[in-house]
């Protein structure tokens, strides 16, 4: 409120200066005239002053809570064209959970992508307007009980969108991505013996999704958050994107099929050469999977076979994950109310996210 005071009282002094100067020369035009000239003003800077201090007051409301390889970063990209919803510069920010990583034995690049200060987490969305939401899609909010605590604290009115996919189906898209991208160099078959990846998170554990949402709605009221399943965004997106606008209460736009590339599995690469192609030119290669323009996206799926192979989860890893994963499946069908017997026996549905 100091800027606001201060603006009142700069506002109408120098109106009664001007108009004491006036009263001796004009008639009562002029004090219209000036009247006016001051109330457009005030408009300025009204405008002006909100401006500021939204942008000084932002408090990110909605977050992309989890999980990793479920179609996030998808329903990131579909939210963010909403007129409401304001993002920052990165979907994930780590803002929350980089207090989990600190004792853990992980790389200076990786610590280095983590944002540990207020006001860099701010800068991020500088420039928002009058959008209704502010959305970070931080996505291992849920599996950090502390995180989704500091999220409460933060902001007491925050909403979570969480998606969740078959646990197995999961951890084998989290590892072809790491492997696709250079940075899990060992075989599937050396990885599920020991499935901690360079962020020092155990990736089979990020599948145990049960006691994970109780330590949600522990926190969060019912109201503030709504679970979501992969298999139901691959089939009807558009009905789980008027879900969520609903849920939220905003107006209900059209969604862009572009975003469907990432719900697309382009398989594992065929090698370390083709590793270090897709770690250098990944950007390139998702822009020409997403451009608008057919002759462009038919280049990009003759460069895709050329360095995927495909990779299935074998009957036996299936069986292996299934057992593991089988109580807490039993758990999270009480929790959410959904038949997840699906996810007991087999599953379906691929996810570049």
């Amino acid at each position: 409120m100091t800027v606001f005071s201060s603006f009142l009282k700069t506002f109408f002094i120098q109106y009664i200066q001007c108009n004491i100067k006036l009263y001796r020369y004009s008639g009562n035009d002029a004090w219209l005239l000036v009247a006016r000239i001051y109330l457009e003003m005030g408009k300025k800077l009204m405008k002006k002053h909100q401006k500021i201090t939204r942008e000084e007051q932002v408090l990110p409301n909605l977050f992309i809570a989890g999980t990793a390889k479920s179609g996030t970063t998808s329903l990131y990209n579909y939210l963010k064209k909403h007129p409401d919803i304001f993002t920052g510069k990165r979907k994930e920010t780590r803002f929350f959970t980089w207090q989990e990583f600190v004792l853990k034995p992980i790389s200076k690049a990786f610590r280095d992508r983590f944002v540990t200060e207020f006001d860099e987490y701010k800068a991020l969305f500088n420039g928002i307007g009058n959008e209704k939401y502010v959305m970070d899609g931080s996505i291992y909010i849920m599996y950090f009980k502390n995180a989704i605590q500091r999220v409460k604290e933060y902001n007491p009115d925050a909403i979570l969108l969480i998606l969740l996919r078959n646990p197995a189906d999961r951890l084998f898209s989290h590892y072809k991505m790491l492997y696709n991208r250079g940075v899990e160099k060992r075989k599937w078959s050396k990885f599920i013996l020991d499935p901690v990846s360079i962020e020092g998170i155990n990736l089979m554990e990020l599948g145990l999704y049960a006691e994970q949402l109780e330590n949600v709605f522990n926190v969060f009221e019912n109201k503030k958050v709504k679970v979501m399943f992969f298999d139901d965004f691959i089939e009807d997106t558009k009905k789980t994107l008027i879900d969520i606008y609903n849920f939220i209460g905003v107006k209900e736009i059209a969604a862009d099929n572009e975003e469907s590339i990432y719900l697309k599995s382009r398989g594992i690469l065929r090698g370390r050469i083709f590793q270090i192609i897709n770690s250098r030119f990944r950007k390139a290669l998702n822009f020409l999977r997403r451009h608008r323009r057919k002759g462009l996206r038919k280049i990009s799926r003759v460069i895709d076979r050329i360095m995927y192979k495909n990779m299935e989860l074998s009957e036996k890893d299936r069986q292996m994950l299934t057992a593991y994963y089988y109580s807490d499946i039993t758990k999270l069908e009480k929790i959410t109310g959904r038949d997840l017997s699906s996810w007991k026996t087999g599953c379906k549905g691929e996810s570049n996210d």
